[in-house]
């Protein structure tokens, strides 16, 4: 924490590096994140610096939504949903047809290695239902591609049963 900040900010910094101790949460960063939040909340209430150095004359909330709200409309990098053109909102974009070829490399998943279709959204329960039907080089296959990727204990389990 900076010099100078108030007595109310130093107790939440303290309270927030406790409880990011005490929760195992930025192992070794507790101190840096706390006080990057607490900076943070310092700076939206206008308590650092900066801000005190550019006293700006107190606005009523009527006339600060005004203000921003004409700063959103003229800043060029704050870019809204309604900014955009309606023709673009409109407009959902096309995907291209899948060719022979994409569609032999997806009827299986994701990777052609595997001999069921659709592996990589099964279940586990689906999955052991699928291994009756398979071949032992097939089986191979699968444990082979389950132990590189998901490793799933039941699948793992059910193709030693199948064996």
């Amino acid at each position: 924490m900076p010099r100078g900040a108030s007595p109310k900010r130093e107790r939440e910094y303290k309270e927030i590096e406790a409880k990011f101790e005490k929760e195992g949460r930025y192992k070794g960063r507790e101190e840096e994140v706390a006080a990057r939040i607490v900076n943070k909340q310092r700076r939206e209430a206008g308590e650092t610096k900066d801000a005190k150095a550019k006293p700006a004359a107190k606005k009523s909330s009527a006339s600060k939504s005004a203000s921003s709200r004409s700063r959103a409309a003229k800043s060029p990098s704050r870019k809204t949903a309604s900014a955009k053109p309606a023709a673009k909102r409109a407009a959902p974009a096309k995907r291209a047809k899948p060719t022979a070829s994409r569609k032999a490399s997806t009827a299986s998943g994701a990777d052609s290695s595997v001999p069921i279709k659709n592996y990589q959204k099964m279940t586990v329960p689906q999955v052991r239902n699928a291994l009756a039907d398979l071949t032992a080089a097939q089986r191979r296959k699968v444990r082979q591609y389950e132990t590189t990727h998901k490793n799933r204990k039941g699948v793992l389990q059910a193709l030693d049963r199948v064996h």
